[in-house]
C-alpha cells in the first residue's frame, strides 16, 4: 500500500493519513490481544497493566476510527472528487481481502 497516498489530491491526504492511523491502531490492539492470548495459553494470568494497555489501545483505535469518519465526511463536503479518488484507492488497496484481515497482512 502506498504509504504516502500515491497520486491522491492534496485535499484527500488528511483522510488518507487518518485511514493509515486507523490501520496502525488496529494492528497494535490486535497484537496486544494476541500477546495476552498466548500468555493465557501458557498459563500466565493477565496482569492489570496488560489489561489497561489493551483497553488503552482499543480507545486509541476507536478514536482513530472516529477521526477517519470525520475526515471522510469533511472531505466529501469539501471536495467530492478528492473523496472519490480516495475511495477508489481504498477499493484497490483492499481488493481481495478476506474478512478479518487488513492490508499488509495485519
Amino acid at each position: 500500500m502506498p504509504a504516502d497516498g500515491g497520486d491522491l489530491p492534496a485535499a484527500a491526504l488528511p483522510a488518507w493519513r487518518a485511514y493509515r492511523a486507523m490501520l496502525e491502531t488496529k494492528a497494535a490492539h490486535f497484537a496486544e490481544l494476541e500477546n495476552s492470548e498466548q500468555a493465557a495459553l501458557a498459563g500466565v494470568k493477565p496482569r492489570l497493566a496488560q489489561q489497561a494497555r489493551i483497553a488503552g489501545l482499543l480507545e486509541e483505535h476507536t478514536a482513530a476510527v472516529q477521526r477517519f469518519k470525520t475526515e471522510m465526511a469533511a472531505l466529501g463536503r469539501a471536495d467530492p472528487v478528492a473523496r472519490d479518488a480516495l475511495v477508489a484507492l481504498l477499493s484497490r488497496v483492499n481488493e481481495g481481502l478476506t474478512p478479518g484481515s487488513t492490508p499488509g497482512g495485519h
